[in-house]
């Protein structure tokens, strides 16, 4: 008996532990590729109908908030609202938001498609519902992959290479946060971000440690994830003021 004992709270631990595990992984390096890959040049023009149906259809309604479900899959949904400056389509799955459009009163669009917990997907349109420009970024400061931008007719402006020079890669950032050690939640006070400096493509990672009250600031190369730099700076100081 005592046997089946030990090996029950074994196996409880086991799974605790691999719980721990599962939820400290919040970057998906695997679909930000598939994702980075997928992105290109190609001329992009957004179709307002759908949006115009749902005005509407909000108008004549006595509620605030429009909400169409799926059918053919009960874990999503849509909500239509208007706000002070424009109207917004929230799309959810398992009650997550994964999706935000956000057609504004001049009927200019943006378009914001989450990707995983550090990054997202934006696209902006014209008024003519031609593509403005269509990019991957962090939340935290930093774009990743090519982003393109385009005139009003269409035409490509633009295109730029946010990972040229990087073979150290945001992974291996995350490792070396790891090893201070410093790990990202939201909301978080650690801000990262892409630079050059003297012709050197760099990571600038900053945080504030409580200990030493201090903004802690490391510049890593972005080839080999070298520390360059690494210094302090005082913390933000609010006086109180007497009125």
């Amino acid at each position: 008996m005592k046997l089946i004992m030990r090996i029950i709270i074994i196996l409880l631990l086991l799974i605790t532990i691999e719980s721990c595990n599962s939820q400290k992984t919040k970057y998906n390096y695997t679909t930000i590729k598939m994702k980075i890959s997928q992105l290109n040049s190609e001329h992009k023009k957004v179709d307002l109908t759908l949006y115009d149906q749902y005005k509407l259809k909000l108008k004549k309604s006595d509620e605030n908030i429009l909400t169409t479900s799926n059918k053919l899959k009960s874990s999503s949904k849509k909500n239509f609202y208007k706000s002070y400056d424009s109207y917004h389509l929230d799309e959810y799955d398992n009650n997550t938001k994964i999706k935000e459009t956000k057609v504004n009163f001049d009927n200019t669009v943006d378009v914001i498609e989450n990707i995983d917990e550090y990054f997202d997907y934006y696209e902006s349109y014209y008024i003519n519902g031609n593509i403005k420009s269509k990019l991957i970024s962090s939340w935290l400061g930093f774009n990743v992959g090519k982003s393109y931008k385009y005139d009003e007719n269409g035409d490509l402006l633009e295109i730029k290479d946010w990972d040229e020079g990087y073979l150290f890669t945001f992974k291996n950032v995350l490792n070396f946060l790891s090893k201070i050690p410093l790990e990202i939640q939201k909301p978080t006070t650690i801000q990262i971000s892409k630079n050059t400096i003297k012709n050197t493509r760099t990571w600038i990672i900053s945080f504030p440690d409580t200990r030493i009250k201090k903004n802690v600031i490391y510049v890593l190369n972005g080839l080999d994830g070298s520390i360059l730099n690494k210094y302090e700076e005082n913390l933000p100081s609010f006086k109180r003021r007497d009125y």
